[in-house]
């Protein structure tokens, strides 16, 4: 079975631009200035690069992760469709 999957990241020391496709907001966490969540994704080659591309954004604005940021996970409790492949 396979199942979508979304990931928050937690940055620090750069004003995060809006970045296509994802919701930047600031974080209450001290030490973290931004979370930039992702939209639900397959796993497939299209999201892994769109992931890839997405750190090169915030690498790009010198953004960085301190021990305060972390990276969330979350995982549909829904399966794809059966008709629905992710590569």
């Amino acid at each position: 079975m396979i199942h979508t999957f979304g990931i928050e990241i937690e940055t620090s020391g750069a004003s995060i631009p809006e970045i296509r496709g994802c919701d930047v907001k600031p974080d209450g966490t001290p030490r973290v200035d931004a979370e930039i969540v992702l939209p639900p994704l397959a796993p497939c080659d299209f999201a892994w690069d769109y992931i890839k591309k997405i750190c090169r954004v915030l690498s790009d604005v010198n953004a960085r992760v301190n021990s305060s940021c972390g990276l969330h996970v979350h995982i549909g409790n829904a399966p794809l469709l059966d008709n629905i492949s992710p590569t």
